[in-house]
């Protein structure tokens, strides 16, 4: 049986630039998590901008892969 609830957050790549929602999958996050996302671009990182919540949409959403290494 499968209990996961799918939850979308929002990520922003650069200061004052567009928000893109990613799917959590597994992964428990919070806003201002650094974060690797999987674009069409390829890997990039990010930052969460709006906390996790259910997806108001059925589209398929690019995955958040993991929280990014604190250095």
């Amino acid at each position: 049986m499968n209990d996961h609830h799918p939850q979308v957050v929002g990520v922003r790549f650069r200061p004052a630039g567009l928000i893109y929602q990613f799917d959590t999958g597994d992964l428990v996050l919070r806003r201002e998590d650094r974060v690797i996302v999987e674009t069409e671009r390829g890997s990039s990182i990010g930052t969460v901008v709006v906390a996790p919540h259910p997806p108001t949409s059925n589209r398929t959403l690019h995955r958040v892969i993991k929280k990014a290494d604190v250095r």
